[in-house]
């Protein structure tokens, strides 16, 4: 990637030198639109752009989606604790890893379906690059630096949180099909909820999490 971003500075470089050479100024006139050289020399600084922009944008994608997911799961978290406390019930957000791609819903009664205007399901299938419920290969650890050894850490695979905002604690984690960066939504039993990020960094280590 870098010997072909170089190959491309030095042709945007040959591009913008003949764009100012006298030989440029020849083919200029005080007449209205474009000359060929002008339009040649702007299709060229536009492929060479997209030559450098486009695989750049393609390899970043998975992380932009797999990051979407993982702040869909806390704000779901987020919204849970906030109907449980306003409406004085238990809300559960349910976890399904029997599947892949899995999904989670938002239950408010707890029947176990979603029949309720305020309860849905996401489907991890719709964000694309292979995010699921998923650790990456290796012995991953988490920030305290201890073995993690379930994608959905909950009991019963449901965080479920009371009428007064307390919750269970446990972690899910959400990975892509690139199974290096992997993220990390956190229930502490006070009712905060946090959200974490591995770097990707080989071999594992607890400082390679970030808030």
């Amino acid at each position: 990637m870098l010997e072909k971003t170089c190959h491309c500075y030095f042709l945007l470089r040959s591009l913008f030198a003949m764009a100012n050479s006298k030989r440029w100024n020849l083919f200029r006139n005080n007449k209205r639109g474009f000359s060929l050289i002008e339009l040649m020399v702007t299709v060229g600084v536009v492929g060479i752009l997209s030559a450098v922009i486009v695989p750049v944008t393609t390899a970043s994608l998975p992380n932009y989606r797999l990051k979407g997911a993982a702040r869909d799961v806390y704000s779901l978290m987020q919204k849970a604790r906030l109907l449980a406390v306003k409406r004085d019930i238990n809300a559960r957000v349910v976890f399904n890893d029997a599947v892949s791609p899995g999904s989670y819903r938002l239950e408010l009664n707890g029947n176990g379906v979603v029949d309720l205007p305020e309860e849905y399901q996401v489907d991890l299938a719709t964000y694309g690059s292979g995010v699921d419920f998923g650790l990456p290969p290796g012995a991953p650890v988490n920030w305290g630096g201890n073995p993690i050894n379930n994608a959905v850490g909950y009991a019963a695979k449901m965080c479920s949180f009371q009428s007064n905002g307390l919750v269970g604690g446990g972690t899910v984690y959400l990975i892509n099909n690139q199974a290096r960066i992997f993220y990390a939504i956190t229930t502490v039993n006070s009712g905060g909820i946090k959200i974490r990020k591995y770097n990707g960094m080989q071999p594992f280590h607890r400082k390679n999490w970030f808030e």
